[in-house]
C-alpha cells in the first residue's frame, strides 16, 4: 500500500490504540520510518522531505504514543515502539526498510534498529541520537534539572512540562520566540527564517495537542540512568549520523558514546551548525543510500 503524501493516515493496533502517521518524499521510493524528536510529531519529517525525494526515499513519519494524533500508551518503554514500526510495515506491505530520526528520536533509532534486523533493516540515518544519559556534564542547565527530576522525583516532570503544552498550543509565537533565545547562534539564524518559525509553531502545537503527558513520559524514559531494555545488542546495518558542533541539546560526546557498541556507525560533525541544521539531511540520506548499496549483504538496488 502506498500512502498519499501530506495526508494523515491511521492504524488501529492490536492493543486498542490508534496510531497516526504521514508520508513525505518519494511515494515510490525505498521505505524509511522516521522517528521524530522530543517534543515533536509527524510534521517534523517535512524538514527532510526534499532530501528524501532527491535520494529516492519514502518517509513514513508516525506520531509516537501521546504525541500529535496517536493515542497514549501508559507505561511504555523505548523498545516497544518497534512493534508500532512493524505494524506500519505490515499495513504498508514492505518487508525491508530503513529508519531515520532526529534529536530525541535517536534513542528509538538505536533501540529499534537493534531489535528489528530480522525484518531486513536497511540503514539508520539521523541527527544527534539520544541515548541514556551517563554524564550530566553533557547537558545544558535546563536538561540537567529535568534529568535530576527523572532520576529522583519523576512525577514532578509531569508538572514541570505542563507549561510547554500550554505555550505551544495557545501561544505558539511566544513559545518559538523563547526557544529562539535559548539556542545557539547558528540555530537563532536558522529561526530568523519566517518559514522555519511558522513550521515550528504548527509542529509544536500539533505535538502538544493532547497536553504535556507524553512529553513528560518520554523525558523520564530518555533521562533515566539505565533502561531495562537497553542491552539489545549491536546494530549491523550501516548507521549514518550528522551533528553540529554548536548543538546545545545533544553534544558530540553523547553521540560518540552511543555509537561505541555499533561497528557500522559513522559520524559527521559539522562546524558552526546547531540543532536545527536540517540541510544536513541531504548528506545523511545520500551517504546512507550509498552505504547500503555498497554493503556485501545487500543487493545493489534499494527498491522495496
Amino acid at each position: 500500500m502506498k500512502s498519499e503524501l501530506g495526508k494523515d493516515e491511521f492504524l488501529s493496533l492490536s492493543d486498542g490504540r490508534r496510531l497516526c502517521w504521514r508520508s513525505y518524499g518519494d511515494p515510490n521510493g525505498f521505505p524509511v520510518v522516521y522517528c521524530h524528536g522530543t517534543p515533536s510529531c509527524r510534521l517534523e519529517a517535512g524538514f527532510a522531505e526534499e532530501a528524501a525525494r532527491d535520494n529516492g526515499l519514502w518517509l513514513i513519519a508516525p506520531d509516537r504514543p501521546g504525541f500529535g494524533r496517536s493515542d497514549p500508551a501508559p507505561g511504555r518503554n523505548v523498545a516497544e515502539f518497534s512493534a508500532d514500526i512493524l505494524a506500519i510495515a505490515d499495513k504498508c506491505g514492505f518487508e525491508r526498510f530503513g529508519l531515520a530520526g532526529y534529536s530525541g528520536g535517536g534513542a528509538y533509532l538505536f533501540r529499534c534498529g537493534a531489535i528489528l534486523p530480522r525484518r531486513r533493516l536497511a540503514f539508520l540515518a539521523g541527527f544527534a541520537p539520544w541515548a541514556n544519559v551517563t554524564s550530566l556534564d553533557d547537558l545544558n542547565a535546563l536538561d540537567r534539572a529535568y534529568t535530576k527530576l527523572a532520576r529522583s522525583l519523576p512525577q514532578l516532570n509531569y508538572l514541570a512540562f505542563a507549561p510547554f503544552a500550554l505555550f505551544a498550543r495557545y501561544w505558539p509565537s511566544a513559545f518559538v520566540a523563547l526557544l529562539q533565545r535559548a539556542v545557539s547562534p547558528p540555530d537563532q539564524a536558522e529561526m530568523d527564517n519566517p518559514a522555519t518559525r511558522e513550521a515550528f509553531k504548527v509542529m509544536f502545537a500539533e505535538a502538544m495537542r493532547q497536553g504535556s503527558g507524553a512529553l513528560a513520559q518520554e523525558a523520564n524514559l530518555l533521562y533515566q540512568v539505565a533502561d531495562p531494555d537497553a542491552d539489545a545488542g549491536p546494530i549491523q546495518a550501516p548507521i549514518r549520523i550528522a551533528i553540529g558542533d554548536a548543538d546545545i541539546f545533544v553534544p558530540v560526546s553523547m553521540v560518540e558514546r552511543a555509537m561505541i557498541p555499533h561497528p557500522n556507525a559513522e559520524l559527521t560533525v559539522s562546524p558552526n551548525k546547531g540543532h536545527f541544521a536540517f540541510d544536513q539531511w541531504h548528506e545523511v540520506f545520500a551517504n546512507a543510500v550509498a552505504a547500503i548499496r555498497g554493503a556485501s549483504q545487500d543487493p545493489p538496488a534499494i527498491d522495496p
